[in-house]
């Protein structure tokens, strides 16, 4: 006759501890996982996030936890259009978010992931709009005929070069080098209130907080200091530093509800 094995059932921190390891595993290898498995893996991050907090607050050590809550954050975006793509049978991220009980909040990023490609899409084509106008207008004979119809600030085109050059290094993952190219467009253009909001991202991923911070309190009388607390946040994403965004966008919250 078989014996039953007496089974406990797991604790919190145990239950936090399985789902790092099947979330894990899920993370790295995204493609076929189908769309249901990686519907249950969205939700599994939304448990993870809510289990860290309550029991560091009940004084237990979870920093090993940490560690491999960011590494899986990390598998996430890199394989975010795998994601994506699987979850499309089940009609999408935003079908799933309109399913849920309530609207993922913006620290769940993983919710959004669909919104945060369309705003960097419409950012790509608006620099490639640009580019297109400004090689059409070359074409066209533009070095003659700008100056005369659409007179020019060299000033402002130095700037606008010098913060693509800034983009660019970006890219390529150099942030010094983005923060000098964009220092040389601010002093070439130094009220064009965006490249002060750029700077003050960039000086805060940067570890230079009270160069940020000044350049916010510059910008606070012309801006308001909500708009200048959302702007920084919207750079701070680009930045990909979405905990410092969060912390930036309650505050711009705060400030005008």
């Amino acid at each position: 006759m078989a014996r039953t094995i007496p089974t406990s059932p797991l604790t919190p921190a145990d239950e936090l501890r399985l789902l790092l390891d099947i979330s894990e595993k899920r993370a790295v290898n995204i493609r076929g996982i189908g769309a249901e498995t990686a519907s249950e893996l969205l939700h599994r991050l939304d448990r993870i996030h809510e289990l860290l907090p309550e029991l560091e607050a009940n004084g237990i050590d979870l920093r090993a936890e940490r560690v491999r809550w960011q590494s899986l954050l990390g598998s996430v975006r890199r394989h975010a259009q795998e994601l994506q793509a699987e979850l499309a049978p089940l009609g999408g991220l935003a079908a799933l978010r309109a399913a849920l009980p309530e609207t993922p909040p913006a620290d769940q990023w993983w919710w959004w992931l669909d919104e945060h490609d369309r705003q960097r899409r419409a950012h790509t084509w608006r620099k490639i709009g640009l580019f297109i106008v400004v090689g059409a207008l070359l074409l066209l004979g533009a070095r003659k005929l700008l100056p005369i119809i659409f007179p020019v600030d060299p000033q402002v085109i130095q700037a606008m070069e010098l913060r693509n050059e800034g983009d660019r290094w970006l890219e390529q993952g150099d942030l010094d080098s983005a923060i000098a190219s964009y220092e040389a467009a601010h002093a070439a253009l130094p009220d064009d209130n965006d490249i002060q909001v750029w700077l003050a991202g960039m000086y805060w991923v940067q570890g230079d907080k009270d160069r940020s911070r000044a350049i916010v309190d510059q910008l606070v009388p012309t801006l308001g200091a909500s708009q200048t607390h959302a702007g920084v946040a919207q750079v701070l994403v680009q930045l990909k530093d979405t905990e410092n965004a969060i912390i930036m966008a309650q505050q711009a919250i705060e400030e005008d509800p």
